[in-house]
């Protein structure tokens, strides 16, 4: 398609980043069909809704750029419920057979949620870090 040079009053306008290659509400679709299947799914479905081709590896750079904040309770924490699992992952040669690694998810008061991927010294003190009331369930 071509590049097309803007202002920085004209990205700061439009919510631009530099040297990106998308528009804000294509990156949030990115997101969207990423988290619901595999990088080569939503490459394919990418391309039949929008008519635009990402490659998957585009995707995956763009989700490992994504800096998310975990959220804080304003009124406090009266319920903690933890779930964990496993997660198949591919290896990078081909032909190589896959592997598991652990997750963990967090949810507080059926309201505030966090994934945590092989840290979880980050959830304990994610978890901590929240007004915690008596009793706790």
């Amino acid at each position: 398609m071509g590049s097309l040079d803007i202002t920085d009053n004209q990205a700061k306008y439009f919510g631009l980043k530099a040297y990106s290659q998308f528009s804000p509400i294509m990156e949030k679709c990115c997101l969207l069909i990423r988290n619901n299947e595999s990088y080569q799914m939503a490459e394919k479905d990418l391309e039949i809704f929008t008519g635009v081709k990402v490659s998957h590896s585009t995707l995956h750079r763009l989700v490992k750029r994504q800096e998310f904040e975990l959220p804080t309770s304003k009124q406090g924490v009266q319920q903690i419920t933890l779930d964990g699992g496993k997660v198949r992952l591919r290896n990078e040669t081909k032909g190589e057979g896959c592997y598991w690694k652990d997750y963990k998810a967090i949810c507080l008061d059926n309201v505030y949620s966090g994934p945590f991927f092989q840290n979880n010294q980050y959830l304990i003190d994610w978890t901590n870090s929240q007004k915690l009331l008596h009793p706790m369930y």
